[in-house]
């Protein structure tokens, strides 16, 4: 293997021109951008007179207003406590007892 001071390092010809590349592989991309609205000048009397001007009230629904109250879900109905489970040949059963409304 050639020694470090045996190679000579890589040359480049910084004046050589790079091809353009084919017309199938060049992308144009065109856009414009529409001129900014003329906004008039506020006046000096302008901000001091809206700015003297109250504020509306604060939202009912504001974050610094105290939450809502919750309302609460009603009770599911009965005989959803009285299902009674069972294992059955392997398989898990529900089973519902009507007479176990009555109990109640």
């Amino acid at each position: 293997a050639p020694s470090a001071e045996e190679t000579e390092p890589f040359e480049t010809d910084e004046s050589a021109a790079i091809p353009p590349p084919h017309p199938a592989y060049r992308m144009t991309a065109r856009f414009s951008i529409p001129a900014p609205v003329p906004m008039p000048a506020w006046s000096d009397s302008e901000i001091v007179r809206l700015l003297a001007m109250s504020s509306p009230p604060a939202s009912p629904l504001s974050p610094w207003s105290s939450p809502p109250p919750q309302i609460p879900f009603p009770p599911l109905p009965r005989y959803y406590h009285h299902l009674h489970l069972c294992y059955h040949q392997h398989h898990l059963l529900a089973l519902f007892v009507p007479w176990a409304i009555e109990l109640l």
